[in-house]
């Protein structure tokens, strides 16, 4: 029954494929960005993204001169293909204005050699330092004598886009620019002003393209796609195209092997045999014309929807921080519960021991809390379908963060090391450059049991001249920490060393005292005659050679290294040693997005909610002179995982501009908060926003720059204050939400408008807030 129903689907789309099938594709593209056509004055390289007119190859009238000869550029986004053949093309003009159109103009058209042209900014020579050009250039000579509103084409310009549509990187929708500059074989003496987008939007600078694409393209299931659950696939067919060889396999290399279906008459194919879960295809549509000419397709791939739980969050190996609360995952196909095991035995969590059962539950996820320091915790989920099948999942792994490794990264980083990292891996780096006065600062847990002959914290050797080297264990089974000139003589600085301890050690070096003292848990411990100096190329956690082997390997941990070009104080010494061994603030860096369409949104003051717009105009809907009829209130929501007592030390919103519109006039705003514990997502009820007062007692004003360029990014003033009014509420809790407000400063009204991208525009473009804190310290 299935099947039939399949096969008559499939006959019904072949019919209507057949029916509706074109051949080539026409464009008809016009300006309407106003940095999409501009002018660049060539004496100075000084930029002109605003003008009303577009004159070229001049700006001024009379005898033309080399003070103001011009490159003009217009920029459009081509839905074509890569390959596409362009058959056709002109660039389409209208006459703004009859100065200097009595005189010869010659010029050349050119293109950006580019697979997406970026936009243009008002940043000297930014036109022509644009090159590379397309190897095809037209000539063109521009009739005299027009009167204004007449529309000049340019001659075919097929070449120069089928140049720049075969690039490696091209794909639909990019930006292809073409460029206007006076012709050197038969110099211009006149010059012609024609419209620009600014001047008079329907008569701005038009494309027209007729093209052919021979490929298939448009591919269903997307280039890439994951969870896919479909057997169907679908494309568009290529211009003329009467049949399609299709190529479908498990690996990107599709031979005559792989050929499932020859001469395919319609642009479709249904895997009989089914899709395999969590499986990768690849697959490839070579078509055929009416005269048997077979154009080769692009290789597609897609994953299919695994039954199994997948894309463990954090990711398999992940290190697990200190303000970390919650492992999640992505539900298999057909999954109705999910069963949750975790623990520190590898072995039991893999058999699904019952004592490893952490619950069993419909969410895709689970507040495991605190985990042990330094400790590796395992975990999986299998999957439970409707039948009560179970599908168990891979084991994945949780490296937990160390003894206040975080505290003590913040304490090391305000001292301003030159090398700073956490959670070193025994191998080789590159530590800089470093003078005869340094500080080396580790924290560390050797293996209790280990049986090393000697262990090295850093160090090179037979390396130029620099043969020099710190030990942990120094040779030959001392159980001291030591230095050493390899090769020359080792020193033990005859103090006994901790494994299986979590330890803070710094090595301070003097090259005028000729010694390096050795500090243990912040108390000065012993010294031995010799400074170790050490810059470029090391191995942190062994002692590297030149030719990339190594010697002393270090059994356990790295938790930190921090290398100073300097001597640390003793203040320093001390307050490092106390942020890792009794604890103390930790800095965190968060960058948070827009969860969904619900959380961003306007508010039209006099009329309705708009939620799910693709865009968010602040702080008026309409360009042009603004008034209190479109005035509005905009807001955005963000899930913040910061505990009560977080110190806030800086935060900001960064917005994308998605139109130029009214982007240069002035615009200030004033940012608060809503004073809610955990606000709602926006629905579209009436006054679904201003109606949520109180607002934070903090505000922040905001005289937002100049929006110019599609794209731009757009930071606002610090909200730190915001944010910490926030968080200090009594109830607030990690994860909670905090609703952001953006509204027109009454002190300073606004005359212009920001018109930023909203998530339905795609999540990636969506405002993101930033916020840097110091996490308290808790024992």
């Amino acid at each position: 029954m299935c099947r039939r129903l399949v096969l008559w689907c499939c006959c019904a789309m072949v019919l209507g494929w057949v029916g509706s099938q074109a051949f080539g594709a026409t464009l008809d593209l016009q300006i309407k960005d106003g940095l999409d056509d501009a002018e660049e004055h060539l004496a100075d390289g000084s930029m002109d993204i605003d003008s009303t007119d577009l004159e070229f190859p001049y700006e001024d009238n009379g005898t033309p001169s080399a003070t103001d000869p011009q490159l003009n550029i217009f920029r459009f986004n081509v839905a074509l293909p890569k390959g596409a053949v362009v058959t056709k093309a002109y660039l389409e003009v209208e006459q703004d204005e009859t100065k200097g159109n009595d005189k010869p103009v010659n010029v050349i058209i050119e293109g950006q050699l580019t697979p997406d042209a970026p936009a243009v900014k008002n940043v000297a020579k930014n036109l022509s330092g644009r090159a590379p050009w397309t190897v095809a250039k037209v000539k063109w000579t521009v009739p005299m004598g027009g009167k204004n509103n007449d529309k000049f084409q340019s001659p075919d310009l097929s070449a120069i886009l089928t140049e720049i549509l075969a690039q490696d990187g091209w794909a639909s929708g990019n930006a292809l620019l073409l460029a206007i500059r006076d012709d050197p074989d038969s110099p211009s003496t006149g010059l012609r002003c024609v419209e620009s987008v600014e001047g008079e939007a329907t008569a701005a600078p038009k494309l027209h393209i007729e093209a052919v694409v021979a490929k298939a393209t448009n591919p269903d299931p997307k280039n890439g796609a994951v969870d896919v659950t479909s057997a169907l696939l679908v494309w568009t067919a290529g211009d003329n195209a009467v049949a399609h060889n299709v190529y479908f396999g498990t690996t990107a290399t599709l031979g005559a092997a792989e050929l499932v279906s020859p001469g395919m008459p319609a642009p479709m194919y249904y895997h009989v045999a089914g899709l395999t879960p969590g499986a990768t295809y690849y697959w490839r549509v070579d078509e055929i014309a009416v005269d048997g000419t077979i154009t080769p397709g692009d290789v597609w791939s897609f994953s299919v929807m695994p039954v199994a739980a997948s894309s463990p969050s954090p990711a398999d190996g992940a290190v697990w921080q200190r303000s970390d609360t919650t492992i999640s995952w992505k539900a298999g196909a057909g999954a109705v519960s999910h069963k949750v095991y975790g623990g520190n035995d590898k072995a039991a969590v893999t058999a699904g021991d019952a004592g490893t059962l952490l619950a069993t539950q419909a969410e895709t996820s689970f507040v495991v809390g605190k985990l042990a320091p330094l400790t590796v915790f395992y975990w999986k989920v299998d999957e439970v379908d409707a039948a009560g099948a179970v599908v168990p999942g891979p084991v994945w792994t949780i490296n937990v963060a160390g003894m206040n490794t975080g505290s003590w990264k913040t304490a090391a980083a305000a001292a301003t090391p030159g090398f700073l990292a956490t959670y070193v891996k025994n191998g080789t780096y590159d530590i800089g450059t470093f003078g005869g006065e340094m500080t080396y600062e580790f924290v560390v847990r050797s293996n209790p049991d280990e049986k090393m002959t000697s262990m090295a914290l850093i160090g090179r050797m037979d390396f130029g001249d620099t043969k020099m080297g710190l030990k942990y264990e120094q040779w030959n089974n001392t159980k001291h920490y030591g230095a050493t000139a390899f090769g020359v003589k080792d020193y033990d600085y005859g103090v006994a060393n901790a494994p299986g301890e979590y330890t803070h050690l710094i090595f301070v070096a003097s090259t005028a005292g000729k010694k390096t003292d050795l500090y243990v848990n912040g108390v000065l411990k012993g010294s031995v005659p010799v400074a170790v100096i050490l810059s470029g190329q090391v191995g942190i956690g062994r002692a590297i050679r030149q030719n990339g082997t190594f010697v002393d390997d270090f059994d356990g941990k790295i938790l930190g290294v921090a290398i100073y070009d300097r001597i640390l104080t003793d203040a320093e010494i001390t307050a490092n040693s106390t942020a890792f061994l009794q604890g103390g603030p930790e800095a965190v860096s968060l960058t948070l997005v827009i969860g969904n369409g619900a959380d961003d949104a306007e508010e039209h003051l006099a009329a309705n909610m708009d939620v799910g717009s693709s865009d968010l105009e602040i702080p008026y809907e309409d360009a042009g002179t603004p008034s209190s009829t479109d005035e509005q209130l905009t807001c955005l929501r963000y899930l913040v995982p910061l505990a009560k007592g977080a110190q806030i030390t800086k935060a900001s919103v960064e917005f994308t501009c998605d139109e130029t519109k009214d982007g240069s006039k002035p615009v200030n705003l004033i940012i608060e908060g809503q004073l809610a514990l955990n606000p709602p997502a926006f629905t579209t009820d009436a006054k679904n926003l201003t109606g949520r007062a109180p607002w934070t007692k903090a505000q922040v004003p905001w005289a937002v720059e100049n929006w110019t360029a599609v794209g731009q990014k757009s930071t606002t003033a610090d909200i730190a204050a915001i944010i910490q009014e926030l968080v200090n509420q009594d109830g607030w809790a990690s994860g909670n939400a905090m609703v952001l407000a953006f509204r027109d400063d009454k002190a300073n009204p606004s005359t212009g408008q920001r018109c930023a991208d909203a998530y339905e525009d795609g999540p990636a473009l969506a405002p993101v807030l930033h916020i840097e804190a110091l996490l308290p310290w808790a024992p």
